[in-house]
C-alpha cells in the first residue's frame, strides 16, 4: 500500500485518515456522554453508566468495521486497526503525551532544543486541549 504510486494510493491514505478522525471524535464525544457532561451519541443517551458502557462499546465495534469498507482490499486491516484504535482510545492518548514528554526530554539531554521545544509543546498542548474541551464539556 505504502509502496504504490501517490496517485493509486490516496484512496488508501483517505481510508485510514477518515477511520483515525472518525475514532477520535466518536470517542471523544463518547467520552462526554459517559460522563454525563452532554448527550451527544444517540446511542448513549441519558441511561445508568453500565447500559452507556455497553452500548459505547458496540458502537466502538461497528463504526470502525463500518468504515473498514473503503479500505478495499486491506478491510480486515481496517477493522483490526479501528477497532483497536476506538477500544484503546484512552490509553492511546495517554501513551502519546507521555511519549511526548519522554521524547522532548531525550531531545533536551541531547541538546537539540527546538526539537525538545516542540515536542513539549505538543504534550503540553494534547493536555490542555483535553482539559479545555473537558472544561467546556461539563
Amino acid at each position: 500500500m505504502v509502496s504504490e504510486p501517490f496517485r493509486l494510493a490516496w484512496r488508501a491514505w483517505l481510508a485510514v485518515a477518515l477511520t483515525v478522525v472518525v475514532v477520535l471524535v466518536g470517542g471523544t464525544l463518547a467520552t462526554i456522554d459517559l460522563f454525563d457532561c452532554r448527550e451527544l451519541l444517540p446511542w448513549m443517551a441519558d441511561r445508568p453508566a453500565w447500559l452507556e458502557v455497553v452500548t459505547g462499546t458496540l458502537g466502538a465495534a461497528i463504526i470502525p468495521f463500518v468504515i473498514s469498507l473503503l479500505w478495499g482490499r486491506q478491510w480486515r486491516a481496517g477493522v483490526i486497526a479501528g477497532v483497536a484504535l476506538a477500544l484503546l482510545f484512552h490509553v492511546t492518548v495517554a501513551v502519546a503525551i507521555v511519549f511526548a514528554v519522554f521524547a522532548a526530554l531525550d531531545a533536551a539531554g541531547d541538546g537539540h532544543v527546538g526539537r525538545a521545544l516542540r515536542w513539549g509543546g505538543a504534550a503540553a498542548g494534547a493536555t490542555l486541549a483535553i482539559v479545555a474541551l473537558g472544561t467546556w464539556a461539563c
